[in-house]
This record gives structure tokens, C-alpha cells and sequence, in this order.
């Protein structure tokens, strides 16, 4: 049986909660912010900054995510196990994604402390840690899963209506 989102979140036992939609709905307009702030860090030559918005963004826009379908998530930064657990809670055109969505959380997670406080163990900078490619790509992956976060709270939240 194939369900359509709206069958298959209530189906799934999502949550209508109207806190929930309001949280990740706040969490969603932060990570589109912090998209920009990533940009324009881009833009300015700043790619450690780059890399610490991104994963700003990434972090919030999934937390929208497992809110919205109620599920309880560690306060932590790398929420990727969480994602993969409730792999069978999401719709199929989101679930095809999980896989680039736990890897990138992974990635910027291990990224975030270097991003902002460089290797302090062997004194480099962030700086001289990440590369124009390397925000490059970072920026890229996280515009994409912003917005596909993006895109599961908006048909979640139509749905609710």
C-alpha cells in the first residue's frame, strides 16, 4: 500500500501538536538565516564561518524535522543517529535523502569546534583548516538539505490545515 503524506504521517502517528509546529517552524526561518549568513561568510572569503553557519543550519532545519513527526531528540548537535532510527517515519521522497542527510550532519559535527576554535592542540587556525572547496561543497549540501527540511515542514504543516 502506498500512502499519500497526509495518510501516511497520521498513519505513522505524527504529531499535530500545535507547540511543535510552532517550534520547528521558528527552527526552519533560523536555519534559512543562517543560510544566508553562510553565503554571505562565502562571499567575504570567512569559510570557517562558513562551515560553523552551515552547520547552524543543517542542526536546526533537522531538528524541525524530527519535532514535527514527535520525536524526542538528545540535546546534542549530531543528531544523525535520530534521523536514521526513524527512517520509516518520513515520506519516501524525504526517506531517499536520509542517507546525504546523516552524513552531512555527521561531517559538520566534526567540523563545528575546528570551524570556530581551529586545532588548538597543534595551534592552526581555523582558517588555514578549510578551503574555498571545501565551503563550497559544505554550502551546497546544506542549501540542499535546508531546503529539503524545508519542503517536509510545509507539506507537514498544509497537511495539519
Amino acid at each position: 500500500m502506498v500512502l499519500g503524506f497526509e495518510e501516511e504521517r497520521v498513519f505513522r502517528g505524527g504529531c499535530r501538536n500545535l507547540k511543535n509546529i510552532s517550534m520547528a517552524f521558528s527552527y526552519m526561518r533560523r536555519a534559512e538565516r543562517r543560510i544566508k549568513d553562510a553565503k554571505r561568510a562565502y562571499e567575504e572569503g570567512f569559510y570557517p564561518d562558513t562551515v560553523r553557519y552551515c552547520q547552524e543550519a543543517v542542526e536546526l532545519s533537522v531538528k524541525a524535522v524530527l519535532r514535527l513527526i514527535g520525536v524526542e531528540y538528545p540535546k546534542a548537535h549530531d543528531v544523525s543517529n535520530v534521523v536514521k532510527m526513524n527512517e520509516n517515519k518520513y515520506p519516501i521522497w524525504f526517506r531517499e535523502k536520509v542517507r546525504e542527510i546523516v552524513e552531512l550532519m555527521r561531517l559538520l559535527s566534526k567540523s563545528r569546534g575546528l570551524s570556530v576554535y581551529g586545532d588548538e592542540e597543534r595551534g592552526i587556525p581555523p582558517e588555514e583548516l578549510f578551503s574555498k572547496n571545501f565551503a563550497f561543497d559544505i554550502l551546497s549540501r546544506s542549501v540542499k538539505c535546508v531546503e529539503l527540511c524545508g519542503k517536509f515542514v510545509d507539506e507537514w504543516i498544509k497537511a495539519s490545515r
